[in-house]
C-alpha cells in the first residue's frame, strides 16, 4: 500500500507544471503572454517622470502612466519602435583608480544565513529559477504586472532573465531608464510578495552593455 501510494504521489507530481489560471491569460495570444485577471494593471509604456527628469536625458514626450482593463483588447501590431529617451552622453570621463587590497570572501552575514535559514524548500527552489522576460510581458508589449505578481507570489521567482527588445517589449532597444523602469516595477513586486526577496535580473552584457540603448562598448580582440 505504502509502495502504491508513493507512486501515486509520484505521478500526480510528475503531472503538475507551471502553468497560470486559465483566467490569467487570453486566447488570443500566444500562451506565454499573459492578460491580467486583475482589475488594472499598470502599464509601464514610458519611463518616471522623475527619472525623466534628469539633466543627462532628454525626452521628446511627456512620460505617462496608463491602466489596463481585465483582459485588454491586443491593439499592437507588433512591430517594435524606438523608445522616446535620448542621451547625450558626455565627450571624456575621469574616475579614480583604486590601489588599495582585494579583499575576498568572508564569512557569510548572520542576517544571510537567517533569512536563507527561514526559507522553505520550495522558496529555497523559486529562488534559484530563473523566467525569462518575455512570460512577463502582454499581447501590447508593456510589462504585465499580474504575471510578475504570480511567478513571485506562488512560485516563488527570485529571477528573470534578457531584456525586453528581444522577447515582446515595445521598443526595440531599451534605454536604461525604459529598462530601470521595467526592471524596477519587477522589484518592487518582489519586495512586497513571495518570499520579499530582491530579485536579480540577469543581462548577457558581452563586451559592454550591449543590450542597453547607449551602453558603452568596448573594443575585443580578433
Amino acid at each position: 500500500a505504502d509502495d502504491a501510494s508513493s507512486s501515486a504521489d509520484e505521478t500526480t507530481a510528475a503531472a503538475t507544471s507551471i502553468e497560470p489560471p486559465s483566467s490569467s491569460y487570453s486566447t488570443d495570444a500566444p500562451s506565454s503572454i499573459y492578460q491580467s485577471s486583475d482589475a488594472s494593471v499598470t502599464s509601464l509604456s514610458s519611463v518616471d517622470s522623475t527619472v525623466a527628469s534628469s539633466s543627462a536625458y532628454q525626452s521628446s514626450e511627456a512620460p505617462v502612466t496608463s491602466t489596463t482593463p481585465i483582459n485588454p483588447q491586443c491593439t499592437w501590431d507588433t512591430v517594435q519602435i524606438p523608445d522616446q529617451v535620448f542621451w547625450t552622453p558626455k565627450d571624456t570621463y575621469t574616475y579614480e583608480t583604486y590601489d588599495g587590497p582585494v579583499v575576498g570572501p568572508g564569512n557569510i552575514d548572520d542576517d544571510i544565513l537567517a533569512m536563507v535559514q527561514s526559507l522553505t524548500l520550495e522558496e529555497k527552489v523559486g529562488q534559484m529559477t530563473q523566467i525569462q522576460v518575455g512570460n512577463i510581458a502582454d499581447c501590447n508589449g508593456n510589462l504585465n504586472v499580474t504575471a510578475v505578481e504570480w511567478f513571485i507570489d506562488t512560485w516563488k521567482v527570485g529571477s528573470f532573465l534578457e531584456t525586453p527588445g528581444n522577447h515582446g517589449g515595445k521598443y526595440n532597444w531599451y534605454s536604461p531608464q525604459a529598462f530601470a523602469d521595467f526592471t524596477d516595477a519587477v522589484q518592487k513586486i518582489a519586495l512586497e510578495k513571495g518570499s520579499k526577496i530582491p530579485m536579480i535580473w540577469g543581462l548577457d552584457s558581452v563586451r559592454g552593455a550591449n543590450y542597453v540603448k547607449y551602453g558603452t562598448m568596448f573594443p575585443s580582440g580578433t
